[in-house]
């Protein structure tokens, strides 16, 4: 009985599942009630628009932070009213463009998409068996060579990741139809879905004879 080292990779690219929309509002005031009035006053017409005119659901976006911190540098002496949420929805660009169009209507908030999987530990699975195949593909091609085959493994190593399971609340993103938005056929809105690149390396130790 002999043994062969060999090593196997792969990457696969995804189609996003859903998109993690967040919003950021900051505003910089002399005091601390100037700049935490008009903040909340801003977030709450951020929040008017999202519910109102996209038809989420307040209960579906997810406070993240919110400070009101004071800065002093040399001469200038200000508070910052900080405060971020996001929300998820399916992938959907049209719908993304949007909200875009609505954040237009405010001043002070900063956005960021975020793409993601809803399985993402399932789809690594896929990955790290296809670069279990690849070891071994490469594996017996040279247990071919060398009058032998291979029957079973000794030792597989390879990078672990942990993952959250996400309990994402989607039901409610149908379209936009059913959301009472008017049909977005902006040049943006149609253009191509990001993908998820996932890759895996691993090392087997493969038994031959």
């Amino acid at each position: 009985m002999g043994k062969i080292k060999m090593g196997g990779s792969a990457v696969m690219e995804f189609e996003p599942d859903y998109c993690e929309f967040h919003i950021t509002v900051s505003i910089q005031k002399d005091t601390s009630s100037e700049a935490l009035s008009r903040g909340r006053q801003r977030v709450e017409e951020i929040l008017e628009l999202l519910t109102e005119k996209a038809g989420l659901k307040i209960g579906d976006i997810i406070l993240d932070s919110e400070s009101n911190d004071f800065s002093n540098y040399s001469d200038e002496k200000y508070y910052t009213y900080t405060k971020s949420f996001y929300f998820n929805y399916k992938t959907d660009n049209k719908f993304t463009d949007t909200v875009v169009k609505l954040l237009e209507k405010v001043d002070d908030a900063e956005y960021e998409i975020k793409f993601k999987l809803a399985n993402e530990s399932e789809k690594d699975q896929i990955v790290m068996m296809a670069a279990v195949a690849d070891a071994r593909e490469k594996a017996e091609k040279l247990a071919v060579a060398l009058g032998t085959k291979i029957n079973g493994y000794k030792e597989i190593t390879h990078e672990f990741h942990s993952y959250t399971e996400n309990n994402i609340n989607m039901d409610w993103m149908c379209n936009e139809m059913e959301r009472g938005i008017t049909s977005n056929n902006s040049l943006a809105s149609q253009m191509g879905n990001h993908k998820i690149e996932i890759s895996k390396s691993v090392d087997v130790i493969w038994l031959t004879e």
